[in-house]
Order: C-alpha cells, then sequence, then structure tokens
C-alpha cells in the first residue's frame, strides 16, 4: 500500500503547480548528477505535498505568527481527516 501523503500529494499534478513550486530541469539536478526516476518521483512528491501544506489554506509568509502555524496545520489535517483514497480511509478521532 502506497503511503497516504504520497497518495494525498498526487492527488495534485505536478504540471498545475506554479512554476516557483517546481524544481527547475529536475532531469539534470546538478552539473554533475543526474537522478534516477525514483528520486525525481520523490521531488515531485514533496513539492506537491509542500505545496498543499502551504499555500492550499494560507499563503505562507516568513512573518506569521504562530497561530496561523497552528490554523494551517489544523487545516491541512481536516482537509484529509476523512479522505477516503482507494481503500483507506482516515477518520477524525
Amino acid at each position: 500500500m502506497q503511503p497516504f501523503l504520497e497518495t494525498i500529494a498526487q492527488t495534485l499534478n505536478y504540471g498545475d503547480l506554479p512554476e516557483t513550486w517546481r524544481v527547475p530541469d529536475i532531469d539534470r539536478f546538478s552539473p554533475d548528477k543526474t537522478l534516477y526516476d525514483y528520486q525525481k518521483d520523490a521531488l515531485r512528491n514533496a513539492a506537491r505535498a509542500l505545496y498543499l501544506y502551504y499555500e492550499k489554506s494560507h499563503d505562507w509568509r516568513c512573518t506569521e505568527q504562530q497561530d496561523t502555524i497552528n490554523r494551517r496545520k489544523q487545516d491541512f489535517a481536516n482537509r484529509y481527516a476523512t479522505s477516503q483514497i482507494g481503500d483507506f480511509t482516515i477518520k477524525k478521532l
């Protein structure tokens, strides 16, 4: 079974992310390194998950207060608290 956060991240198309959230030239991660497909997939999933967390409920600001951080965490948890993806369901306790 696929990890739930990975499944959530993959509900968002990587190409639909704003350009600032995509890894530039993911095929050539650095001048000396080429990534394997599984490494590129992991970077895409990380970008999608971080985008969903930081941008979907409250735009991140470097000066934000703890209450905004807590609200973002709660919004993220609530968004997927009763989600069912495949045979897996998360229920709010």
